[in-house]
This record gives C-alpha cells, structure tokens and sequence, in this order.
C-alpha cells in the first residue's frame, strides 16, 4: 500500500470499533479517503510521502452536528430559496418577486442566502432597496445563524434609533435578531400550518 498519508496516534477511535489487537494507532489516507487503519507496526510497511505523529493524542472520526430545530425551522424557511443563487441579479430578481407578492408594510423574507454572491460588494441596502418597494426585508444567510436585515423607518419603532452598522450601511448582520425580534411580528401558527 502506498497511501498519500499516515495519521499516527496513540488512540485512534473507530465508528466500528476495534477487535484486533493492538488496538489501531495508525490510519492510511488515499485520494482524501481512509485507505486503512491499522497498528504502528502495519503502518511501518506503508510506504507514504508524509507522515504525522500525533504521539499520545486521540484520532476521532469527523463527527457531524447534525441536528434540527422543527419550530424555528419552520421561519427559516419562509420568504424565497435563496440558497442556490449564481449571483446578486438572480438574488435581486428573487426578492423584486417576492416583494411584489408580499402585501404592504409587511417583509419581504429570503433564506439560505451565501453571502459570497456579493462578490467585492459591500453588502448594503442600496444593492435591493429599488427591488423590495419599501418593504422591511430579512434575509437569512445559509448558515442559519446569521441574517441581513432592512428596516425602514426603524428609527420610530419602539425606541431603537437605526438599524445601521459601519461596516454594512442599512443593514444589521449577525445578531440582529434581538432588534428584528423587537420591529417585526411573527407570523401566528395558524399561517404556518399547511
């Protein structure tokens, strides 16, 4: 075997658990795929072009935090699929068609949106303002944890004096939601039912 990489650690971690002995220390990696995992002798017959002892450290797989929230993830997807989008016209074009069916006064909502369609742009409210009509607009970003928000006239509603940052003009980025929560009303359960 002549994997590209041998992985060595005292105690490696298997998804499928280890019946011979020793237990493995060493994992061959080839084309970016696990090969092999075996022990420090195994390992010393592989030939490979770069070796990393990780000496008396654990070697877990990569696990995945793969998990849910069923009611909030009912918002995160309200208001257009932005998650597969070349570029900021097909961005703009999706949100002048949701705000065109959206009535007055309410938001206009995207989601899944990666901000790397802004290419070299700022992202500031200029570049969608002539495309959602006035309305406030909130656009979650893929990650679901981070949102741009627009919100005009935000400086007569309940106190807050602007929804503005230096770095995004017009926009309020991660953490906005204790502000959005403040100026916006959330939909009743009764529109979120099928």
């Amino acid at each position: 075997m002549n994997p590209e990489l041998i992985i060595l650690a005292d105690t490696i971690h298997t998804m499928e658990g280890w019946a011979g002995s020793p237990a493995p220390q060493a994992v061959a990696v080839q084309d970016g795929v696990i090969a092999a995992v075996g022990s420090r002798s195994d390992a010393e017959s592989w030939s490979a072009a770069e070796v990393v002892d990780f000496g008396a450290a654990v070697l877990t797989p990569g696990l995945v935090d793969c998990h849910i929230h069923p009611v909030f993830g009912l918002e995160l997807t309200r208001g257009c699929d932005l998650s597969g989008v070349a570029g900021l016209a097909e961005v703009r074009a999706l949100l002048r068609a949701e705000a065109a069916a959206t009535p007055s006064g309410e938001w206009v909502r995207g989601w899944g949106l990666d901000p790397n369609v802004f290419g070299t742009a700022s992202a500031h409210r200029e570049l969608i303002d002539d495309v959602v009509s006035g309305h406030p607009c909130l656009i979650r970003l893929f990650d679901g944890h981070s949102a741009l928000a627009r919100f005009p006239g935000a400086r007569n509603r309940r106190g807050h004096r602007g929804a503005r940052s230096a770095r995004l003009p017009g926009w309020c980025a991660t953490g906005a939601a204790g502000l959005r929560d403040s100026c916006w009303r959330p939909p009743r359960w009764s529109s979120l039912r099928g």
